[in-house]
């Protein structure tokens, strides 16, 4: 099968509302794996409210990055709070990692559609 002739799921996001640790990465690891199996063209990890990123949740991002990538697609960290860009930066992921802000009220999600009654 030609894996252009299919249609690519546009969007998966994850949301994170706890610390990315040692603790927690078997699970980010599982869900991240999950996304990945579906060959989204974007996974977007919302992580406005997540309160810690440790070195080794970095790694376990850097390597979801690195297979979106081979399969055509772009792993997104949405809003990381100014403690998670430091530590991006403090890792230089952020020059690998492609984070962008929190998205302003009212607007429109990646992969959707704006409501035609607004």
């Amino acid at each position: 099968m030609v894996r252009g002739s299919v249609s690519r799921i546009p969007v998966v996001e994850l949301v994170v509302t706890e610390e990315l640790d040692l603790w927690a990465l078997s699970r980010l690891t599982r869900l991240l794996d999950d996304a990945l199996a579906v060959s989204p063209v974007e996974i977007v990890l919302d992580l406005e409210q997540c309160p810690y990123l440790d070195a080794a949740a970095i790694g376990v991002l850097l390597e979801a990055h690195r297979r979106a990538r081979l399969d055509g697609g772009v792993l997104t960290l949405r809003a990381p709070s100014e403690r998670l860009r430091r530590n991006l930066r403090l890792a230089r992921a952020d020059r690998v990692l492609h984070v962008t802000p929190a998205e302003p009220d009212g607007a429109v999600p990646p992969g959707e559609a704006p409501d035609a009654a607004a």
